[in-house]
């Protein structure tokens, strides 16, 4: 029994005394709510055994501090949990592992009774976990695309809208009808909203049908159509998604996490490693369950499923041996009914850096040439008479060392493009014990092991740090990393065609969809989301920084947010209205003559609030309110005057006038006397003119009539277009000029033989 329990509330501790019925397993149940706790009041008391207890001894129970201690640590491990859960080993693998590691460590400290230590780490471990998780989730919740989360080789992209490639980069998003393909010795590892994944192995292409997600039921859709090659495809076991493979003609339910797929022209194979995969065509269905494959024909019934074999016993190289020569024998135990191996050899125990993948072998041995030195890993899986391939055996891996040719060199820490805030980056390898290693221009020395350790200074932006191991006989490695230092917090988002920075609260357009050309910090995180309904969207920029905002202009105002996330975390939040606008600005232009006789023409007028003005291309400026006047050279003849007024939608009114600038009188176009029978004795003068203007309504004669020089008037006869005039008849009449003018005062006399 427990005996004179004294509990005094809001204290650290509570006093218990030892009496002759003291059970000290029944008070840490009591206090602790596990008897298997005592030994925490042991340490607290300072006491180094039970028989130290002695009656009447007044014992300390750290209540408070072990209720804070268990609290901590379930904390944590519910955190962690909820982490693994949403998927943070996929998303926040880093963040999560170290969480997993400070959650042990708490562990660890609370059987070695280290009470604040323990606390301290499993705190550390929650907030850690807390971190995957949002991260996780911000993806989880702001991807829509699918993401390239993995590539080796060369990937390339080819949108639904384009006729040619290009290249692929690490991080960027496929949509819609994308289509993505590998070349030889390449891999590449799409992976969608709900965090399912498809490994494209080499020469092989897929088309992205369907990533969609559905935010009232919380549920994704994605659909991938193999198009050629083959594929392993990973997926969440998650009622709230759906996983489509397109084969023409065949129907699948999906219930497994794990499966290969190879297209050809004439079937499509299946071989499923994990759960279910149901295949139906017409009438026919099948069931393809763990470890069996199917051959669906095209335009045929699937086969009936059979049992794919199991995976070869690995003989030589043994796990962790090491070799001194450049040619190695691979060796592997035959497996029953096997027509065939496929062979694998990459630099990394998960098998991304494909080194070599050779299918079709008939034999059970393989001999790799001329590999270079360093640590390999490699698997093999059977093949059976269907061509269908069973799983890959687990993996052994070995050390390939030469005197002769390039030493072995491995970076343990850094991957091949790294992100960082700290201006001094921390290397650490493996090479010989013998070698020489130069990071830059910095010498370092290798230890017995060959393991080094070296800081290297980075400058702002972009760095590529060269790391050389040069052996004794001058035989050199190289392994290079590209390291991004971010020092300024704060993001800079650019215009990337006019090169001004983008913090407008207003993004003006014409049009329902617009494209905004930006660049910020490479392979930054973008996201985009609408401000009035739950909409938003996740990708990546480019190793420029280079990336585009599709915008739908849905309404006449629709508010958006970008944030843009570093990949060391800074992040940089822009909010902004995109404003649609459809009709063009008003524009007034003050009447001006259409027929001139001066080289310049002024024009004035004004606008509605627009954004610029050009007269024949130019650039005219605006007042503060909207007027405008502008002189305008002109040239001899017809001259074409255009006004165009532009918003910041891109929306334009156009003017157009025609002014002719006239330097040129009248063209005399002939002349005669004409004596009519109807009037006799009376005879008329008929000049015809012409001119780009107007002609005047008289124009000067001189005529001799017997021997004299008479002056007078020809009046315009509208109704003909000739100048007349009728005169009395008399020997000897005759014109001697006529002057002729247009409206813009142009004049010439014609003098007339």
């Amino acid at each position: 029994m427990v005996g004179n329990i004294n509990l005094a509330q809001q204290r650290e501790t509570v006093e218990v005394r030892v009496d002759q019925n003291f059970d000290i397993r029944k008070v840490a149940q009591n206090y602790f709510g596990d008897a298997n706790l005592w030994p925490f009041i042991l340490k607290h008391n300072k006491l180094k055994s039970l028989g130290d207890l002695k009656q009447g001894t007044a014992l300390q129970i750290p209540q408070k501090k072990v209720s804070t201690l268990l609290d901590a640590i379930n904390r944590a491990n519910r955190s962690i949990q909820n982490a693994v859960q949403i998927g943070a080993k996929v998303l926040a693998p880093e963040i999560l592992s170290e969480s997993e590691s400070l959650y042990k460590s708490a562990l660890q400290q609370k059987e070695n009774l280290e009470f604040d230590s323990s606390i301290q780490s499993a705190q550390q471990a929650a907030r850690e976990a807390d971190r995957a998780f949002k991260q996780t989730k911000e993806i989880r919740d702001k991807t829509i695309d699918a993401i390239v989360s993995f590539k080796k080789g060369t990937l390339q992209k080819r949108f639904s809208s384009s006729l040619s490639w290009q290249s692929a980069e690490l991080f960027e998003n496929l949509k819609e009808n994308d289509m993505a393909r590998t070349l030889a010795l390449s891999l590449a590892r799409i992976t969608f909203h709900d965090l399912s994944q498809i490994k494209l192995n080499e020469n092989s292409q897929a088309v992205i049908q369907r990533s969609r997600f559905d935010a009232l039921t919380n549920k994704t859709s994605s659909k991938v159509k193999l198009e050629k090659g083959d594929a392993y495809a990973q997926l969440l076991n998650s009622p709230k998604k759906k996983f489509d493979l397109d084969i023409p003609g065949v129907k699948t339910e999906i219930n497994s996490k794990y499966f290969w797929v190879e297209k050809s022209t004439s079937d499509t194979k299946l071989a499923n490693y994990n759960g279910e995969i149901k295949v139906e065509v017409q009438d026919s269905a099948v069931v393809v369950k763990k470890n069996q494959g199917s051959i669906i024909p095209k335009d045929g019934p699937p086969t009936k499923p059979t049992e794919l074999l199991s995976a070869p016993d690995l003989i030589s190289p043994a796990d962790q041996s090491q070799y001194f020569n450049f040619d190695v024998s691979f060796t592997w135990a035959g497996v029953e009914n096997a027509a065939g191996y496929w062979f694998q050899i990459t630099r990394d125990p998960e098998f991304k850096e494909l080194v070599l993948m050779q299918k079709n072998i008939n034999s059970t041995n393989f001999q790799a040439a001329n590999l270079q030195p360093g640590i390999y890993y490699w698997r093999v899986c059977s093949v059976d008479k269907l061509s269908l391939p069973g799983d890959y055996s687990s993996s052994f891996g070995f050390a390939l060392f030469s005197e002769t040719t390039k030493p072995f060199l491995v970076i343990d820490n850094i991957p091949q493009i790294h992100f960082t805030k700290e201006p001094v980056l921390t290397i650490k390898g493996k090479t010989l014990s013998s070698c020489r290693v130069l990071i830059g221009e910095k010498e370092i020395i290798p230890n017995s092991t060959g393991s080094f350790d070296a800081k290297h200074n980075l400058k702002e932006g972009k760095n590529t740090v060269e790391i050389k191991s040069t052996d004794p006989s001058g035989n050199e490695s190289i392994i290079t990393r590209i390291v991004y230092l971010e020092l300024n917090p704060n993001i800079e988002i650019i215009n990337s065609e006019t090169g001004e920075k983008f913090n407008s609260n207003r993004v003006f357009t014409n049009k329902e969809n617009i494209n905004l050309p930006l660049r910020t910090t490479p392979f930054a995180q973008i996201v985009l989301d609408r401000k009035d309904i739950l909409l938003n969207r996740m990708f990546y920029a480019d190793s420029t920084g280079i990336f585009s905002l599709a915008l739908e202009a849905e309404k006449e105002l629709t508010p958006f947010r970008l944030l843009v996330i570093s990949k060391v975390g800074f992040e940089k939040t822009v909010e902004f209205d995109l404003v649609k606008v459809t009709e063009v600005p008003e524009l007034f232009i003050a009447p001006f003559e259409k027929f001139v006789a001066i080289p310049t023409l002024v024009i004035k007028g004004n606008t509605s609030a627009g954004k610029s003005l050009k007269i024949n291309g130019v650039p005219v400026i605006l007042k503060p309110d909207y007027t405008f006047e502008d002189r305008i050279a002109l040239r001899p003849g017809s001259n074409k005057i255009e006004i165009s007024a532009f918003d910041e939608s891109g929306n334009i009114n156009r003017i157009i006038e025609t002014v002719y600038y006239d330097i040129n009188p009248p063209r005399l176009e002939s002349h005669q006397i004409i004596r009519s029978k109807e009037k006799p004795g009376i005879v008329l003068i008929q000049v015809k003119a012409s001119d780009e203007t107007n002609l005047t309504n008289n124009a000067e004669v001189e005529y001799f009539r017997s021997n004299q020089i008479i002056k007078d008037l020809l009046k315009l006869n509208k109704s003909n277009g000739f100048y007349e005039l009728e005169i009395a008849d008399s020997p000897g009449v005759k014109i001697r000029s006529v002057t002729l003018r247009d409206y813009l005062s142009n004049e010439k006399k014609y003098s007339i033989n």
